[in-house]
């Protein structure tokens, strides 16, 4: 210890030795200080790091909106509470939906555009497609690339109905703003479904919509409407 530090403690009643303890564990509570800063710097990088891993991992790189994941993450959630009466979010006074609807999306012919313009176009077009979507749905509503050239929309708090006049709009939308066409598939969550098989019923509709000419909205109830006609027109035979 330097003599300058010494001769502070000339007047304060302390022994030689005493004021050595004192000086050095000041000293190291001074590099303890600053090991704890350079830690916490440290801990806010890995946290950085942790964070934008995570939302690579949702996000789909080419159309800059959630992939499947959080999308089906969500969703389920959002079932769940439903269901459940007593869930700790219904308990926080959140907003809960009293009801929902699943929309799933395929792009008409998109194998033809990357066949005749490539798939730089195709690329540019999914963009497109992606980003009218996530322009023209409500803050509550969620899009998530669902894979290929297919998208998957939630609406809650959207009936049947609600969610068949949003989803045509959307298409119309679609087609004003990329001159490309989409096919849609939508259904209503019943309770007694879980969330696959929302999601499946949804695409059956979207099937049925390629299969009467594309362009166009079609629903569930659509298709067991059209199976029911189907089996009576063979009974009938």
């Amino acid at each position: 210890m330097s003599k300058e530090k010494l001769t502070q403690f000339e007047d304060s009643g302390f022994k030689p030795d005493q004021k050595i303890e004192i000086e050095f564990l000041k000293e190291k509570l001074a590099v303890t200080e600053k090991e704890n800063a350079a830690l916490k710097l440290e801990i806010e990088s890995q946290k950085k790091i942790i964070e934008n891993l995570h939302k690579e991992m949702e996000n789909d790189p080419l159309t800059n909106i959630n992939n499947r994941r959080p999308f089906i993450k969500k969703g389920e959630k959002l079932i769940s509470i439903m269901l459940n009466p007593e869930s700790a979010e219904r308990r926080k006074g959140e907003t809960i939906p009293e009801t929902i609807s699943f929309a799933i999306a395929d792009i008409d012919k998109f194998k033809v555009i990357n066949d005749t313009k490539g798939h730089f176009e195709g690329d540019r077009i999914l963009r497109e497609v992606a980003r009218v979507f996530k322009e023209n749905i409500r803050d509550i509503d969620t899009v998530c690339r669902w894979g290929g050239e297919e998208f998957a929309i939630m609406l809650p708090n959207a009936g049947l109905e609600d969610a068949l006049k949003r989803v045509e709009e959307l298409r119309k939308i679609v087609q004003k703003k990329t001159g490309v066409t989409v096919s849609i598939g939508v259904t209503e969550y019943i309770k007694s479904l879980g969330f696959e098989e929302v999601l499946e019923r949804s695409d059956r509709a979207l099937y049925l919509a390629k299969k009467e000419g594309r362009n166009c909205v079609k629903t569930y109830s659509y298709v067991l409407e059209k199976e029911k006609a189907e089996k009576e027109k063979k009974e009938e035979k």
